[in-house]
């Protein structure tokens, strides 16, 4: 038992810490966009199902002797993938399908140990059913236990101190012991089997052949599993989308999900529909709350959490209810691992072609609750007359609840259609054009990237030309480019009417994130300002549905693509004024605010250009870490903190302007607005190594 459960246990640890190791890996080559999870997911959904194929087809058809030899072998060359190390041939160059080179990037690095892993589970299981003829189920249990910590480890251990590389020769060397005990429980297998006096009369029995499974039995086995897997994906698609894209969100909705599986596998009297129904409709009667309510995006979180961690409780709950015999083990663990990788198929490639938002949750609560309805009213474990009254009443109350559920969400998609005039999906996520405040004067449009503000304009003309949102006049982008040492002598804008044509001294600015274009504002003839922006959408929306680059003084260009990855080609660029903006749901990339992507702003600055770092957040306190990129490089940091929002669209918002031009630096209009960095504040540098998004929480 030990030598199984060993093995089982290392398997499934290594099998779920390699996906936030090699997702975190990667994520900086796309952009930082919450798609690198999702694709992820379904990568490892699908090598799942054919490690259980493999397991389920191969183990039925060759000799004990030969299948055991085989997997020796694959598990063999699967050492010639380690360490699992992405190699930079597979960094994107921006013209291909990111989603693509993901999927074969990940094939590259990490297939064969990822598909040897898959296959221990449900191989092992059936050996030790076949040896001790016991139920086998309770070691499901302790894979996903396993599975659990392999995933909370990451973030709280794991990603805090070590860096990339060196995590994934941890890995590595736990894969070799994880091998050295599988070819113990092999060697061992072949030694039992080559005594055939020595297997007990129940082992004996588990390998007489067993009854046909109907379609009817196992089709709930892909079912329920797929509900639960749409659900996870979406959740986690909505938390990544407003908060950050960081390996502790991608671990909380996974461990939840990991957890229901480990408490319904455990033993039976773990799950009890007269508890986790009741829940689930509370959950989501929660979750429409927080469709039309406003409440904090941690409440927010919190509901989603919780109605994920009921979903699957019900669906993995009814899924243990159906195992069958231990002798169609691997039958079941195959079609429960189809089951998942359907779901992530939904959500990562289904859904985009059919959504154009993110409606695959909506979808998701309805099919859910629907199939759960038939499911728990399917096996009554009563049938005296007063029971079968009381399942008929409440079978009815779940149907109208259902109808409910799906009127409430019809309401939901209405209500977010009706403001918007343009919404576009794509890898890097969903894009929103709506207008606000129609026929008064004003009326705006803004430009939404999942639901966070990434820019606004007013329609009239004596406000059209006003710099909004994080741009207004008194934020640090204006002061770095209106009161640089080129523009010192000159009158400020009036930023309430169109700029007049004077000839300034011209800048050469450069903007890494295009939002709306609302620094073209700033531009005066003869400046040249070039944006980075990953996402050729965000460029079309702009030029289509907002004017600030079509009233642009300046002389426009544009770099679509990853800003690290094109900076990197290009030549130096010779900017006065670099302003870092990118913005991945509410947070900067994390590939972004590393000391190799500083050093090569520097690269494309002047020696005494400016870079204005956006660091406005609501959940990440991200000034450290700029603190500490600038000291690194040897340059000052002064923090414009403009808490003046209005009602003419700007916000309040937090720049940190990093520079060496003491003529700037100390400029008195500049120096006016300062504040000093939190007396708490500790330095942080990251590296393209070594990066802890978790540590810097609010």
């Amino acid at each position: 038992m030990a030598r199984y459960g060993i093995t089982i246990f290392l398997s499934a640890f290594l099998l779920f810490q390699v996906q936030p190791i090699i997702a975190k890996a990667i994520l900086p080559w796309f952009g930082g966009s919450p798609s690198v999870w999702t694709t992820c997911m379904l990568f490892f959904q699908t090598l799942l199902v054919a490690g259980y194929a493999y397991a389920h087809f191969l183990s039925q058809r060759l000799s004990t002797r030969g299948f055991t030899l085989l997997h020796f072998a694959l598990i063999g060359l699967a050492f010639l993938f380690l360490p699992i190390i992405p190699a930079e041939i597979w960094r994107p160059t921006g013209n291909e399908a990111p989603a693509m080179r993901l999927l074969l990037l990940l094939f590259a690095t990490i297939c064969l140990p990822y598909l040897v892993l898959s296959a221990s589970n449900p191989l092992l299981q059936s050996w030790f059913h076949e040896e001790h003829g016991t139920t086998p189920y309770r070691l499901f249990a302790l894979s996903n236990l396993g599975s659990l910590l392999g995933l909370l480890t990451y973030p709280f251990i794991v990603e805090p101190n070590f860096t990339i590389r060196s995590q994934a020769i941890i890995w590595s060397v736990v894969f070799a012991a994880y091998a050295a005990c599988f070819v113990w429980c092999g060697v061992r297998r072949l030694q039992h089997f080559g005594k055939p006096q020595t297997a007990s009369p129940k082992a004996k029995a588990a390998s007489e052949p067993a009854r046909k499974i109907s379609v009817r039995e196992w089709t709930p086995w892909i079912a329920l599993p797929a509900c639960a897997s749409l659900l996870l994906l979406a959740i986690t698609n909505q938390i990544c989308q407003n908060i950050a894209v960081i390996p502790f969100l991608w671990v909380a909705p996974l461990s939840l999900y990991l957890l229901s599986f480990i408490i319904c596998f455990d033993h039976a009297r773990w799950y009890d529909r007269r508890i986790w129904a009741p829940f689930f409709v509370v959950s989501l009667g929660a979750i429409i709350w927080t469709r039309f309510g406003e409440p904090s995006i941690l409440i927010h979180i919190a509901i989603y959490l919780v109605g994920l961690l009921s979903a699957c409780m019900l669906c993995h709950g009814e899924l243990a209810r159906l195992k069958p015999p231990p002798s169609r083990l691997t039958l079941y663990y195959l079609l429960i691992s189809i089951g998942g990788a359907l779901g992530g198929l939904a959500v990562s490639v289904i859904a985009p072609l059919i959504f154009n938002d993110y409606w695959e949750l909506h979808v998701g609560l309805v099919l859910t609750a629907a199939l759960l309805c038939f499911h728990l009213f399917r096996h009554p474990e009563k049938s005296t007359e007063e029971f079968n009254s009381l399942l008929k009443f409440t079978r009815n109350v779940w149907i109208g609840g259902i109808v409910i559920l799906i009127v409430c969400l019809s309401l939901d998609v209405k209500t977010r259609r009706q403001a918007t005039l343009e919404t576009v999906r794509n890898f890097y996520g969903t894009l929103r054009v709506t207008e606000a405040h129609v026929g008064e004067n004003t009326h705006r449009y803004l430009l939404y990237h999942g639901d966070i503000v990434h820019g606004t304009q007013f329609s009239y003309r004596t406000r059209r030309f006003r710099p909004t949102t994080y741009y207004g006049p008194d934020s640090g982008v204006s002061y770095a480019i209106r009161r640089h040492p080129t523009r010192l002598g000159r009158h400020a804008p009036d930023t309430n009417a169109p700029p007049p044509r004077i000839d300034f001294p011209p800048l050469r600015i450069g903007a890494i994130g295009l939002g709306v274009g609302t620094v073209a504002a700033y531009a005066k003839t003869n400046d040249v300002l070039r944006f980075y922006e990953i996402d050729p959408d965000v460029k079309t929306l702009a030029e289509k549905r907002f004017s600030y680059l079509a009233n642009c003084q300046g002389d426009l260009e544009f770099s679509i693509g990853d800003a690290r990855n094109n900076l990197t080609r290009e030549a130096p660029q010779n900017f006065d004024v670099l302003i870092l903006d990118a913005f991945s749901g509410d947070a900067i990339p994390a590939h972004l605010l590393t000391a190799e992507a500083f050093d090569l702003y520097w690269k494309h600055l002047k020696p005494d250009g400016v870079l204005a770092v956006h660091v406005s957040n609501a959940h990440l306190d991200l000034k450290p870490v700029v603190m500490g990129l600038a000291k690194r490089s040897e340059k000052s940091a002064a923090l414009v903190v403009n808490q003046d929002a209005d009602r003419f669209g700007v916000y309040e918002s937090d720049w940190v302007l990093v520079s060496n031009n003491q003529e700037f630096l100390l400029d008195r209009e500049l120096d006016a607005v300062l504040k000093p960095f939190p007396p708490d504040a500790k330095p942080i540098v990251w590296t393209d190594d070594f990066s802890d998004l978790f540590s810097i929480l609010k």
